[in-house]
Protein backbone atom coordinates (compact mmCIF):
# COMPACT_ATOMS: atom_id res chain seq x y z
CA UNK A 1 0.00 0.00 0.00
CA UNK A 2 1.35 3.40 -0.94
CA UNK A 3 1.93 6.29 1.39
CA UNK A 4 -1.11 8.51 1.93
CA UNK A 5 0.02 12.04 2.82
CA UNK A 6 -1.88 14.14 5.31
CA UNK A 7 -2.95 17.65 4.43
CA UNK A 8 -1.51 20.08 6.95
CA UNK A 9 -3.12 23.48 7.47
CA UNK A 10 -2.50 26.01 10.23
CA UNK A 11 -4.85 25.66 13.21
CA UNK A 12 -6.71 22.71 11.64
CA UNK A 13 -6.74 18.95 12.11
CA UNK A 14 -4.84 16.67 11.80
CA UNK A 15 -3.00 17.48 14.97
CA UNK A 16 0.79 17.75 15.06
CA UNK A 17 1.28 14.82 17.44
CA UNK A 18 3.32 11.67 17.88
CA UNK A 19 1.17 9.30 15.78
CA UNK A 20 0.97 11.74 12.85
CA UNK A 21 4.70 12.49 12.99
CA UNK A 22 5.49 8.74 13.13
CA UNK A 23 3.23 8.27 10.07
CA UNK A 24 5.23 10.94 8.24
CA UNK A 25 8.59 9.46 9.34
CA UNK A 26 7.51 5.97 8.22
CA UNK A 27 6.56 7.37 4.80
CA UNK A 28 9.94 9.09 4.46
CA UNK A 29 11.76 5.90 5.48
CA UNK A 30 9.76 3.77 3.02
CA UNK A 31 10.55 6.24 0.21
CA UNK A 32 14.28 6.07 1.01
CA UNK A 33 14.18 2.27 1.21
CA UNK A 34 12.51 2.16 -2.23
CA UNK A 35 15.17 4.46 -3.67
CA UNK A 36 17.92 2.23 -2.22
CA UNK A 37 16.29 -0.84 -3.78
CA UNK A 38 15.98 0.89 -7.17
CA UNK A 39 19.62 2.03 -6.99
CA UNK A 40 20.73 -1.55 -6.24
CA UNK A 41 18.74 -2.88 -9.21
CA UNK A 42 20.18 -0.19 -11.52
CA UNK A 43 23.71 -0.93 -10.28
CA UNK A 44 23.25 -4.66 -10.86
CA UNK A 45 21.91 -4.03 -14.38
CA UNK A 46 24.91 -1.87 -15.24
CA UNK A 47 27.71 -3.81 -13.53
CA UNK A 48 29.87 -6.49 -15.06
CA UNK A 49 31.82 -8.65 -12.64
CA UNK A 50 33.83 -11.85 -12.44
CA UNK A 51 31.48 -12.65 -9.55
CA UNK A 52 27.91 -13.78 -10.03
CA UNK A 53 25.42 -10.90 -9.85
CA UNK A 54 21.68 -11.06 -9.29
CA UNK A 55 20.47 -8.67 -12.02
CA UNK A 56 17.11 -8.01 -10.37
CA UNK A 57 15.48 -9.23 -13.60
CA UNK A 58 13.18 -12.26 -13.79
CA UNK A 59 12.82 -14.89 -16.51
CA UNK A 60 9.41 -15.90 -17.92
CA UNK A 61 9.03 -18.56 -15.21
CA UNK A 62 9.74 -16.05 -12.43
CA UNK A 63 13.28 -17.26 -11.75
CA UNK A 64 15.98 -14.72 -11.02
CA UNK A 65 18.37 -13.88 -13.86
CA UNK A 66 22.07 -13.79 -12.98
CA UNK A 67 25.06 -12.51 -14.94
CA UNK A 68 28.73 -13.42 -14.71
CA UNK A 69 31.82 -12.51 -16.73
CA UNK A 70 34.30 -15.32 -17.38
CA UNK A 71 37.98 -14.39 -17.88
CA UNK A 72 39.12 -16.78 -20.61
CA UNK A 73 42.66 -15.48 -21.07
CA UNK A 74 44.26 -16.04 -24.48
CA UNK A 75 42.42 -17.62 -27.37
CA UNK A 76 43.72 -21.02 -28.49
CA UNK A 77 45.87 -22.01 -31.46
CA UNK A 78 43.60 -23.85 -33.93
CA UNK A 79 41.94 -25.85 -31.17
CA UNK A 80 39.24 -25.83 -28.50
CA UNK A 81 39.87 -24.17 -25.15
CA UNK A 82 37.72 -25.11 -22.16
CA UNK A 83 37.35 -22.75 -19.18
CA UNK A 84 35.36 -23.69 -16.07
CA UNK A 85 32.76 -21.02 -15.33
CA UNK A 86 32.31 -22.16 -11.69
CA UNK A 87 28.57 -21.43 -11.64
CA UNK A 88 26.73 -23.76 -9.31
CA UNK A 89 23.27 -25.00 -10.31
CA UNK A 90 23.31 -23.22 -13.66
CA UNK A 91 20.06 -23.75 -15.49
CA UNK A 92 18.90 -22.13 -18.68
CA UNK A 93 20.97 -19.48 -20.52
CA UNK A 94 18.57 -16.60 -21.19
CA UNK A 95 20.93 -14.99 -23.73
CA UNK A 96 23.46 -16.64 -26.05
CA UNK A 97 27.00 -16.51 -24.63
CA UNK A 98 28.75 -13.40 -25.89
CA UNK A 99 32.07 -11.74 -25.37
CA UNK A 100 35.03 -9.83 -26.68
CA UNK A 101 38.67 -10.60 -27.35
CA UNK A 102 41.57 -8.15 -27.60
CA UNK A 103 45.06 -8.33 -29.06
CA UNK A 104 47.45 -5.86 -27.42
CA UNK A 105 50.00 -6.49 -30.18
CA UNK A 106 47.65 -5.30 -32.94
CA UNK A 107 45.21 -3.21 -30.90
CA UNK A 108 42.32 -5.11 -32.51
CA UNK A 109 39.11 -6.19 -30.79
CA UNK A 110 36.54 -8.59 -32.12
CA UNK A 111 33.21 -9.87 -30.83
CA UNK A 112 32.61 -13.42 -29.70
CA UNK A 113 31.44 -15.54 -31.29
CA UNK A 114 33.28 -14.20 -34.33
CA UNK A 115 31.67 -15.13 -37.65
CA UNK A 116 33.92 -14.82 -40.65
CA UNK A 117 33.91 -15.66 -44.34
CA UNK A 118 36.46 -18.42 -43.90
CA UNK A 119 36.20 -21.21 -41.35
CA UNK A 120 39.81 -20.68 -40.28
CA UNK A 121 39.05 -17.07 -39.30
CA UNK A 122 35.98 -17.89 -37.22
CA UNK A 123 35.96 -18.11 -33.44
CA UNK A 124 33.18 -20.28 -32.06
CA UNK A 125 31.80 -19.82 -28.56
CA UNK A 126 29.45 -22.00 -26.55
CA UNK A 127 28.74 -22.95 -22.95
CA UNK A 128 27.87 -26.14 -21.11
CA UNK A 129 26.61 -26.71 -17.59
CA UNK A 130 30.22 -26.52 -16.34
CA UNK A 131 32.34 -24.72 -18.92
CA UNK A 132 32.78 -22.05 -21.55
CA UNK A 133 34.32 -23.33 -24.79
CA UNK A 134 36.17 -21.36 -27.45
CA UNK A 135 37.26 -22.85 -30.78
CA UNK A 136 39.56 -21.25 -33.31
CA UNK A 137 40.49 -22.40 -36.80
CA UNK A 138 43.84 -20.60 -36.73
CA UNK A 139 46.42 -19.36 -34.25
CA UNK A 140 44.67 -16.64 -32.23
CA UNK A 141 46.99 -16.71 -29.21
CA UNK A 142 47.90 -13.05 -29.79
CA UNK A 143 44.36 -12.28 -28.53
CA UNK A 144 45.37 -12.48 -24.90
CA UNK A 145 42.38 -10.78 -23.24
CA UNK A 146 39.14 -12.65 -23.74
CA UNK A 147 35.98 -12.22 -21.70
CA UNK A 148 32.68 -14.09 -22.03
CA UNK A 149 29.38 -12.94 -20.53
CA UNK A 150 26.81 -15.48 -19.36
CA UNK A 151 23.22 -14.56 -18.40
CA UNK A 152 21.28 -17.42 -16.86
CA UNK A 153 18.80 -18.73 -14.35
CA UNK A 154 19.55 -21.39 -11.77
CA UNK A 155 17.99 -24.79 -11.21
CA UNK A 156 17.40 -23.76 -7.59
CA UNK A 157 16.08 -20.63 -5.94
CA UNK A 158 19.49 -20.04 -4.40
CA UNK A 159 20.02 -16.58 -2.93
CA UNK A 160 23.21 -14.86 -4.01
CA UNK A 161 24.58 -11.80 -2.25
CA UNK A 162 25.11 -8.69 -4.36
CA UNK A 163 27.81 -7.24 -2.17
Amino acid sequence: MGYIPKEWNNDELPAMNGPNLRHMEAGIKDAHDSIDTINTIIENLTTYSLDEINTGKKWIDGKTIYIKVIDCGALPNNSIKTIAHDISNIGFLVEPPRGVSYSSSTGHYFPLPYPADSISSQVKLWATSTDVKLQTGADRTDYTETYVILEYVKTTNEVVSNE
